[in-house]
């Protein structure tokens, strides 16, 4: 009986975690998008363009109820030190929208040097850092971007940042998902569990 118990509890508990993780698929309605687009037209101010208000209508029209992946590459103003500050208060706020939307970054990692492999862009233009950060949804991407634009903590990214890139993928591969970590971690701790108890 206790046997029973146990494999029923890590199994529920797993079954929450994949409703908050994964969740139902939901994709971006009409009004969603018109939202986030309305929020970029009145907020977003010298950094949003014709063709970046495009992309995102089309990422968000074009959305599969899956998750996806931001790649961002950033220089920083200098100094330095300055502009990581300004970056990290941003991150303190954006990173607990983010969180609550069962998104997290997936690496961040500084520049060990400049640029060896480069094609078609400039042969000056150089990179800080580049991190990918995973969404649940298109849809909660919509809904971070409405509760981004023109924000105080977005002006803190503006006020750090040189020049950056962000762009969507859609993983085909994704090793070390929290989906298995989490599953491991519950069918090690019911194993012990069960050893203690039964």
């Amino acid at each position: 009986m206790m046997s029973l118990i146990i494999i029923a509890s890590s199994v529920f508990l797993y079954a929450l975690f994949w409703v908050w993780y994964v969740g139902f698929g939901r994709k971006a309605s009409p009004e969603l998008i018109a939202r986030a687009l309305q929020a970029l037209d009145q907020h977003g101010g010298h950094w949003t363009s014709d063709t970046h208000r495009n992309h995102i209508r089309q990422l968000l029209e074009n959305d599969d109820g899956k998750e996806f992946i931001m790649v961002n590459l950033l220089t920083f103003k200098r100094p330095r030190k300055q502009s990581y500050k300004l970056l990290n208060q941003y991150y303190q706020v954006f990173g607990k929208s983010l969180l609550k939307r069962a998104g997290h970054p997936i690496v961040v990692a500084s520049s060990a040097s400049g640029k060896i492999e480069f094609l078609g862009v400039p042969v000056d233009e150089e990179w800080d850092m580049a991190g990918l950060m995973r969404y649940r949804s298109r849809s909660d991407f919509a809904e971070i971007v409405i509760a981004t634009a023109g924000s105080e903590h977005h002006d803190f990214k503006l006020q750090a940042l040189e020049r950056t890139i962000a762009f969507p993928a859609s993983p085909s591969t994704l090793i070390g998902s929290p989906r298995v970590l989490v599953a491991l971690i519950l069918a090690l701790l019911a194993s012990l569990l069960h050893i203690a108890l039964v």
